[in-house]
């Protein structure tokens, strides 16, 4: 009673509210944003953006990390924030920060902070090994071979599936007619690539004639 104060024999117990996912994952060290990449036209779903959210590097505790990345699997959305919110509508190769916010399985919810790259298929490689590509994209190098004007070798991101006669961003490779070659330029690839599935491995295409 808060005006007579006890005046019985009385248990006294303590209580605690349950922390949500969110305190619990930061209190496991916490996530943060990995930058991503996506090809022009592709859809960004939640699970998409979902690859976008890691545990945090700096976690050494194994049974943290796992059970950081657990909760972000079973996180019920994850979804672009950013305003305005990014799209695939054109290349962007310098993207800025952008933000992501992770809703997690009991409804709380952090932010990340990351970037999205968009290419073309046909956008030349990344000289930054760092930076990241679509996971479905393999390198094509063009080169000049026997019978065509010399030209620098070019390397470009090709989605895979892509068919032979599709391969984007070729070279305007010229047959070397001052050493007496004529004809068509021939293009060759190496390996081959599959008429029904396209590109699937890195690939060199080189420019000939006879």
């Amino acid at each position: 009673d808060k005006t007579k104060g006890i005046q019985n024999d009385t248990e006294v117990t303590a209580t605690a509210a349950k922390k949500t996912t969110a305190e619990e994952v930061e209190e496991n060290g916490g996530i943060e944003g990995k930058d991503l990449a996506a090809w022009v036209g592709d859809n960004l779903d939640s699970d998409f953006w979902k690859k976008g959210v890691v545990a945090k590097s700096t976690i050494t505790d194994a049974a943290k990390k796992a059970a950081v990345e657990a909760a972000i699997q079973a996180a019920t959305k994850v979804e672009d924030i950013t305003d305005p919110k990014r799209t695939t509508d054109a290349e962007v190769l310098t993207p800025n920060d952008g933000t992501l916010k992770i809703t997690f399985a009991d409804g709380s919810s952090l932010t990340v902070t990351q970037k999205l790259y968009v290419y073309k298929n046909g956008s030349n490689k990344p000289t930054n090994p760092d930076q990241p590509t679509p996971e479905d994209s393999v390198v094509v190098t063009y080169k000049a071979g026997t019978g065509v004007e010399n030209f620098a070798d070019k390397e470009v991101l090709v989605k895979k599936g892509t068919s032979e006669t599709d391969l984007p961003e070729k070279p305007n490779a010229k047959v070397d007619t001052a050493k007496g070659y004529k004809g068509d330029v021939i293009w060759t690839a190496d390996p081959a690539i599959d008429k029904t599935k396209g590109i699937q491995n890195d690939t060199e295409v080189t420019a000939t004639a006879a």
